[in-house]
């Protein structure tokens, strides 16, 4: 995950994170050294194109299943382009514990956008205050830049 990044460094140049720092990843220093470390057992994903205070999109996901905060489940493998999401009652007891471990990890990170940091961020479209980008005139194309 991208939020591994800052702690790996940190690690790697023996520098200490301050505890009073609210971080959200983990060091994969180990896993490049070839020792056994602990490794994610998913990725989060939080997406505002302008970094507004509401998601786009946000979910979470592991090797194979991905849950989305708004509740859609979908089998990566089986449906890379998730096109069917499953069915809360009919998935197996795998599928239920994964599904259970990504709804954790979104819980998770619930409160993790400082008020701040989001009041700074642009809405992306449909979210409260947000102004609608102007569209292209029908049949009007856009010049080609001059080489």
């Amino acid at each position: 995950d991208v939020t591994d990044f800052f702690p790996t460094i940190c690690a790697a140049a023996g520098v200490t994170i301050p505890e009073s720092l609210t971080i959200d990843g983990r060091s994969f220093l180990p896993q490049i050294r070839g020792e056994q470390g602990h490794p994610r057992e998913w990725r989060y994903t939080w997406y505002n194109p302008s970094g507004g205070p509401k998601a786009k999109a946000e979910w979470a996901q592991n090797n194979r299943y991905k849950l989305y905060a708004d509740g859609q489940f979908f089998d990566t493998q089986a449906d890379p382009k998730e096109r069917s999401p499953l069915a809360a009652d009919a998935l197996d007891a795998n599928a239920r514990a994964a599904r259970e471990k990504l709804a954790t990890a979104i819980a998770e990170f619930a409160t993790a956008r400082p008020e701040g940091v989001a009041k700074q961020g642009q809405a992306f479209g449909g979210e409260g205050d947000s102004q609608p980008k102007k569209k292209e005139k029908a049949g009007k194309k856009k010049k080609a830049p001059k080489a």
